[in-house]
């Protein structure tokens, strides 16, 4: 299936899920472990500066995964943030290694594979979506690109809310935050996670949604000038 179809399916689906009145990171979570045919998930937003958060687990597994890794700084979840890139164990006891610390917390719970999606809009870091299976082995490439779909829902689901991603209607917001990132940047000689942070203050303190302020920002409607801090 093609990447566009592939998405507008999983748009379906989340929409078709938005009678049960959860949140929509935490329909993305469901969504994801049916797709990608794991047993659990995680999403947990991380600062530039380190600050980190749970903002939705599937299961109390999933919980105790996030909390472990936060706890001892370790883990797919902090290799998938810091280098940018997913990372895919399909067997916690052959990378034990890699993370010693955060392992046998993985191990006692019984998982048995973890998949760590960093949430990221060009440079800027937003968090990371982990999954877990019970067994061990890979994600097939169908799972793996259910899951990649996911992770992209779930970073406009930190970036714009509920209500617009469930109104894309079409528009790409991802791509005009992202652009919308990069003037900002220029315009404050700022990193993009600064950029990323100015456009949501504003958002905030304007009663508007972020894709709204970037639309305005590309438009040259909006700019920001003056001491970021």
């Amino acid at each position: 299936m093609a990447a566009a179809g592939r998405r507008d399916r999983i748009l379906t689906l989340l929409a078709a899920d938005g009678h049960n009145g959860a949140g929509l990171p935490g329909r993305i979570c469901a969504l994801c472990v049916r797709l990608a045919t794991v047993t659990g998930a995680g999403l947990t937003v991380i600062s530039s500066g380190g600050q980190r958060g749970l903002v939705h687990a599937t299961d109390r597994i999933a919980r105790r995964l996030e909390d472990a890794q936060l706890t001892v700084g370790e883990g797919p979840c902090v290799d998938a943030f810091d280098g940018r890139r997913p990372v895919l164990v399909a067997d916690v006891t052959v990378d034990s290694h890699r993370w010693p610390a955060f392992i046998p917390h993985a191990t006692i719970v019984g998982v048995a594979s973890l998949f760590s999606f960093p949430l990221q809009i060009g440079a800027a870091r937003l968090g990371v979506l982990d999954l877990y299976r019970l067994t061990s082995g890979p994600l097939s490439p169908d799972e793996l690109a259910d899951a990649l779909i996911c992770a992209d829902l779930a970073t406009d689901a930190l970036l714009t809310g509920d209500s617009e991603l469930a109104n894309l209607d079409g528009i790409d917001t991802h791509a005009q935050v992202y652009q919308a990132v990069g003037m900002v940047m220029v315009q404050l000689s700022v990193s993009a996670e600064d950029a990323l942070l100015r456009l949501r203050g504003y958002a905030f303190a304007h009663d508007e949604l972020v894709g709204e302020v970037a639309r305005e920002v590309i438009g040259r409607r909006l700019r920001f000038e003056g001491d970021p801090a």
